[in-house]
């Protein structure tokens, strides 16, 4: 802990003008100091409520002999709010913040970085604990310290909010645990005070390492919850809740997929009971739509019958208007329409065909970059197919030599009409 001691309060140079002061001043006020620690009872100096012996205080002194802390010093004795709250952890100084010049000039950044650091983490520990606005009130002011301190600087509530991640894994191991018997119910209300989504979506970007941990661990404990303990409600609205923390990268991916993961399960319970009535009726077309695909493997297989089915069932305008949380469905729609085009290409060679039913997959709309890529995929093994299958048909390149020929002789044939043409 670095704790902070102005040498010029304890020379009582606080209002003598900074252009007077010298080593002269300095050494008679320096004088004078020791004289009445030598004289007191205790040997000890007094200073807002610290007992600093003779050496302390010679310590202090001295690096008044460089002149910016000299002058650093000077400020700060002058700054009534910055130096309460760097000798007490007094929170005027963010409460009735005023601006100055100095607190952007790197050196005076550095000087006073590790004691700034060391008074702003004790300050920001307790109005954590308060749960009340002067939390957001001292992270809307950034704490005047070096990227070196800033970890000094939020120590103790970023210790504490790694405690209540390890909380979190203690939760999950017990839900993991079958021998257990558990009161979900009991284990939420705990899990919801460990989250506090609003406190911690106030905290400021040093923080965001913790609030994804804090969030994978919760994705974690919800997805034993709903595997281990088989609550899906629950394990649902737990994800809920951790996609309303500030969370990014691979953590929100990762819940982002569990998250449908969830409602795709939640889905498929529903058609089984009739609940949803679309995931029911498209689970249907999907069933249908896999037999057409089955049936397109098969060379006797009419591709003209296909074509009419495909017309008068799939509907990719209304496929497309589909709600959101209906991507699983669309997802397989797409698929099911590239095996289509894959079947007809390989067992019946109709590339025209194969094609017109992967790029009617690519018109669905809301498809994810992945089920994109792989329907490209699918038309390009179409064409390279294709390629190679014309290269076998011409091994010695005869037939590509005779198209250029015939190429050849009708460019021969325009040129002779335009200069026919030009010369009449």
């Amino acid at each position: 802990m670095t704790q902070f001691i102005n040498p010029v309060d304890i020379l009582n140079l606080a209002a003598t003008d900074l252009t007077t002061i010298d080593d002269t001043s300095i050494k008679r006020a320096k004088k004078a100091v020791l004289a009445e620690i030598d004289l007191s009872d205790d040997g000890f100096f007094n200073y807002h409520g610290q007992q600093l012996t003779r050496a302390d205080c010679e310590r202090v002194i001295d690096e008044l002999e460089q002149r910016d802390k000299l002058e650093f010093y000077h400020f700060i004795a002058n700054n009534a709010a910055l130096s309460k709250f760097l000798l007490n952890g007094d929170e005027s100084f963010f409460t009735a913040f005023r601006h100055e010049s100095i607190y952007k000039l790197p050196e005076f950044v550095r000087f006073i970085s590790p004691y700034f650091a060391t008074a702003y983490d004790s300050i920001l520990w307790k109005a954590w604990q308060r749960k009340d606005g002067s939390f957001s009130q001292l992270i809307a002011i950034d704490p005047i310290v070096t990227p070196d301190d800033i970890e000094t600087s939020c120590k103790t509530l970023r210790n504490d909010l790694v405690r209540q991640v390890e909380d979190v894994l203690v939760i999950t191991d017990k839900v993991k645990d079958t021998t257990q018997e558990i009161d979900i119910n009991a284990i939420m209300a705990q899990v919801e005070v460990l989250m506090d989504k609003e406190r911690l979506n106030t905290l400021p970007p040093y923080f965001q390492e913790i609030r994804n941990k804090m969030a994978i661990a919760l994705r974690n404990l919800s997805v034993e919850i709903n595997n281990t303990r088989i609550n899906l409600p629950v394990a649902k609205q737990l994800h809920q809740d951790i996609l309303t923390l500030k969370i990014d990268g691979v953590a929100k991916e990762t819940i982002l997929k569990d998250y449908e993961v969830l409602l795709n399960i939640e889905q498929e319970q529903k058609a089984a009971k009739g609940d949803d009535p679309i995931v029911n009726q498209y689970l249907e077309l999907i069933r249908l739509l896999s037999q057409i695909v089955e049936a397109a493997a098969n060379p006797q297989t009419n591709v003209g019958g296909v074509k009419i089915w495909i017309d008068k069932n799939i509907d990719i305008a209304a496929i497309s208007a589909l709600d959101g949380k209906y991507k699983a469905i669309k997802y397989r729609l797409a698929i099911k329409l590239s095996t289509l085009g894959g079947n007809l290409w390989k067992h019946h060679r109709n590339k025209e065909a194969a094609y017109s039913y992967i790029e009617m997959a690519e018109r669905i709309q809301g498809l994810e970059a992945e089920t994109l890529e792989l329907l490209s995929q699918a038309k390009f093994q179409i064409f390279s197919e294709d390629r190679s299958s014309v290269g076998e048909h011409d091994p010695d390149g005869s037939n590509e030599k005779t198209l250029k020929n015939m190429l050849w002789g009708a460019f021969a044939i325009i040129i002779s009409l335009l200069l026919f043409k030009a010369c009449s």
